[in-house]
């Protein structure tokens, strides 16, 4: 359904700053000191074109044509999706712990709440765009990077391509989109430019959290397994858990390239991201298997007969440049 996870820029918490200034008053103090705060939106030249280029340069590799990314919103900042899931719930299918997704960050926040006082733990994540319902272009899309520009409109266009379960469609998007942004930079722009030299940074940073999910959602999983029946004693041993993995991955990560894992690292994060990380190594597996056919790389990422024409995809895309050491192999 989304992309893999926006990176955030550093955030730093307010409240210890704040003390009993209104917050209301503190931002406006902060706009009268920093005149740009004030100053109308200005649109980052040349991204339109790109994201409408970026969106043929998919179709020509099979992606079809889409409504999507065809009319540009400016005024919505992105687009917030909520998760929820019990506690001790790994291994839910995606859909069973997606609620709801819109624009309206307030709204999102008070559905979250009411999970909350029922006990399930939450994931609220911001994209710039989602896969369905001819998805304008968002501000958060004009704003962004263009490696991140390239990965998202190809990812979202690649989920209306494969159209099968999410377990399998998001990874395998995953892989379009990263293999695509390459192909993308290195013809528009020839050779090793700033651009592909980011795309590979970033698809090396998600090798690397991915595997730390599915270590520590294969060591959760387990605990939650042979935890023992008094709810105060299975509460302690999670809780002791989740806090061992944040600590772990603030050790493995930059919070600057991953913080909203070291902020929201629980039971919904890690059934979200699991969704991506499963199957990811076996799609990248199965782009890079020139020598065989469609249909043993179909059978190799366990897609349907009627999504065959996803290895096309990744095939034809593999095919535009080789494919880069920090690729994960298949397990």
């Amino acid at each position: 359904m989304t992309a893999a996870p926006r990176v955030a820029p550093r955030t730093f918490r307010l409240a210890p700053l704040l003390g009993s200034l209104p917050l209301a008053t503190f931002l406006a103090a902060a706009r009268a000191q920093d005149p740009a705060a004030s100053r109308p939106w200005q649109e980052p030249p040349g991204a339109r074109a790109r994201i409408a280029e970026i969106a043929a340069f998919g179709e020509g590799l099979g992606l079809p044509p889409t409504s999507n990314f065809r009319t540009f919103e400016p005024s919505i900042g992105g687009i917030h999706i909520l998760y929820a899931t019990p506690r001790f719930a790994l291994g839910r299918h995606y859909n069973d712990i997606y609620v709801t997704h819109g624009h309206d960050r307030a709204a999102i926040e008070r559905a979250a709440e009411v999970f909350r006082r029922r006990g399930r733990e939450v994931r609220i994540e911001t994209v710039e765009a989602v896969a369905e319902g001819g998805c304008p272009v968002t501000r958060a899309l004009l704003e962004d990077s263009p490696s991140r520009q390239a990965y998202v409109v190809l990812h979202e266009n690649a989920h209306v391509a494969l159209r099968s379960d999410l377990r399998i469609e998001e990874p395998v998007a995953d892989v379009i989109a990263s293999i695509g942004s390459e192909a993308y930079f290195r013809e528009a722009q020839g050779g090793i430019s700033d651009s592909l030299r980011v795309c590979r940074e970033d698809r090396a940073r998600n090798d690397r959290l991915f595997a730390f999910v599915e270590e520590v959602y294969e060591k959760l999983a387990s605990l939650y397994a042979t935890l023992p029946e008094d709810a105060e004693v299975r509460e302690r041993l999670r809780r002791e858990a989740l806090e061992e993995a944040r600590r772990s991955f603030a050790r493995q990560f930059d919070a600057r390239e991953c913080g909203f894992a070291a902020e929201d690292l629980n039971d919904a994060l890690l059934t979200r991201l699991h969704t991506f990380a499963h199957h990811r190594p076996l799609a990248f597996a199965a782009a890079a298997s020139f020598g065989q056919t469609d249909e043993a790389v179909a059978t190799l990422i366990r897609l349907p007969t009627s999504e065959e024409h996803a290895a096309r995809i990744l095939r034809a895309l593999a095919a535009r440049g080789p494919a880069l050491p920090s690729t994960p192999s298949a397990r």
